[in-house]
This record gives C-alpha cells, structure tokens and sequence, in this order.
C-alpha cells in the first residue's frame, strides 16, 4: 500500500489523498510496516505454543475428576429391604399378638420388632447395619411394591397374585390375618456399602451369604424365613 507526504494510506491509482487533498503526482511511497521489536520476539518464545498447555491443563482436570468420582463410588450405598417370617405351626406355636404387633416367644424370643440386622464382608467387617419392624397398614404399600419388584426379577417374596394395588394390599392384610398365630412377618431395611459379598445376619440366628451378583439379581429385595 503507498501513501501521500504525510503518510496517509492512497487507495490504488488515487490522483489526490481523500485525507489532506495532496495530489499523487508520484509523492506516494510504500507504508512500512515495523519489525516486531526484539523484545515481543523474546516474549511470544518464552511463552511458547498455547495450545499444549491447555491441553495438558485438561487431561489433569479430567484426571481429577475420575479421582473423585471412585472415592465417592467406592463409599456408595444401596438400599437392601425384605421380609423375615417366623413359622411355627406346632401345638403351641412360639408366637404371640396380632399380625400388625406379633412377635416370637420361648425359643425365638428373640424374634420381633428392633431386634438387629447387620451385614458383613468376607473380612467380617461391617458393611451394613439395619432395622426391624412390624408390618403395619402404612407398610403394606411398600411390602406390595416390593414383591411386585421381586416377581419382576424371577424371585418370590411374598408371592401376591392380584396386579391392581388396592386388591393386592387387601390380599397381604388377608394372609396375614389368616396365619397370625403360626406366622409372624417383619419388614426390616439396611443401608449397605458396596462389596463383593454379603453376609445378612437377624439378631443371632445365624447368617445368610449372598454374592453381589445375587443382591443384585434380587433387586436387593430378600425374605428370610425362621421356624417350619
């Protein structure tokens, strides 16, 4: 690009400058354009590529990310419900009060409303720790839900044939109604850290071992029976 005497910029074959009125009349002379000054040349190299830095900056965030993530995975916990049944049809069964408020007695006193359930690793450590209640009316719901969850997945929890809601809860109250006396069901639930095996345990009555694989397969819905 050329220019007048005082350095304004001409468009090609311009006659006069559009700024000053100068004519051309071979006053025009090339614009230069400065070098970069040694300094800024210096700066742009110490600072070198952007584009690697970023890069680097966000694999080390993605990288953090990932880190958190497993430590807050490693110390989830799942939801373990179910049902534990105590049966005694013998001549003077070990059980007492209504299907709501029953409870064991003599040899399975220990059998009723808060007593423990806890669950263990392979180490024995405790990976899980619960409570126990009566089925009351509030519960049925949940107890209907869940054995409709447990029939899903190809397991018998209670085994509830009516679909709709309302006649599968009078169906529940009915059973229970029917055995109370020889049959005391409990509903109990547990947080449970992840691990690879499980060992459920009511009050002392000994314990169960499932895989993770089977509580999941069990959609962590169990029934736990007592008695014959």
């Amino acid at each position: 690009m050329t220019a007048c005497s005082q350095g304004h910029p001409l468009l090609p074959e311009a006659q006069f400058c559009s700024k000053c009125g100068e004519a051309v009349d071979g006053l025009a002379k090339p614009i230069a354009h400065p070098a970069p000054a040694a300094s800024d040349v210096e700066a742009q190299s110490r600072r070198g590529p952007r584009l690697p830095v970023l890069l680097l900056g966000g694999l080390a965030l993605l990288g953090l990310i990932a880190t958190i993530f497993y430590f807050v995975a490693a110390g989830r916990e799942t939801q373990l419900r179910g049902v534990a049944v105590l049966f005694d049809s013998g001549e003077d069964p070990a059980i007492t009060g209504s299907w709501d408020e029953c409870e064991g007695t003599g040899g399975y006193s220990d059998f009723g409303a808060g007593m423990n359930i806890s669950l263990t690793d392979r180490e024995g450590d405790i990976v899980g720790t619960g409570s126990v209640e009566n089925i009351t009316e509030a519960r049925l719901t949940e107890i209907v839900e869940m054995d409709r969850i447990a029939t899903d997945a190809g397991n018998v929890l209670i085994g509830i044939d009516a679909t709709d809601r309302t006649a599968a809860e009078d169906e529940l109250r009915s059973l229970l109604k029917l055995t109370e006396g020889t049959t005391c069901m409990l509903y109990f639930s547990a947080e449970v850290e992840e691990s690879d095996y499980y060992s459920v345990e009511l009050a002392s009555r000994g314990a169960l071992d499932y895989s993770m694989q089977e509580m999941t397969e069990s959609a962590w819905i169990l029934s736990i029976s007592l008695g014959d």
